[in-house]
């Protein structure tokens, strides 16, 4: 699945898109950002912007075979 560039103007879950909220929950919880849900990007830190990229992964696919980190 490829990345897309984050909205910075957006919120976590947001960011998102149409994605249901069990699966953007899960992912979250997954990367440990399940409490910034309602912050907007913008304030993230660096890390958890990359760790916000890798949860919007697992919540198209949960169970990815091969995940790529460059």
């Amino acid at each position: 699945v490829p990345q897309e560039p984050i909205n910075q103007e957006k919120t976590v879950e947001d960011s998102f898109g149409s994605i249901e909220s069990w699966r953007i929950d899960y992912a979250l919880s997954m990367v440990n950002l399940n409490e910034t849900n309602a912050q907007n990007v913008k304030s993230l830190s660096g890390g958890q912007k990359t760790r916000l990229a890798i949860a919007q992964v697992l919540a198209k696919d949960p169970e990815p075979s091969v995940l790529l980190l460059d």
